[in-house]
């Protein structure tokens, strides 16, 4: 195997990590509203979160040709 420097390998693994906690999380949340009933706070949920994804995606892409005219 091919040595990765530690900054790449840090910022990789924190990432990873960071991305499963987080949808860890989020799935988390939509199976305790579930689980209460709250069946529209649910679906709301999931939607805001797909839409907010989207959203900052669309963003980042935005200001990376903005910045560097891509």
């Amino acid at each position: 195997m091919t040595h990765i420097d530690p900054v790449w390998k840090l910022l990789i693994t924190t990432g990873f990590c960071g991305g499963l906690t987080t949808f860890s999380t989020f799935s988390l949340e939509v199976v305790y509203l579930l689980q209460d009933g709250r069946v529209v706070w649910a679906i709301t949920n999931m939607l805001l979160n797909l839409a907010g994804s989207l959203a900052m995606t669309l963003l980042a892409f935005m200001l990376v040709r903005a910045f560097y005219g891509q």
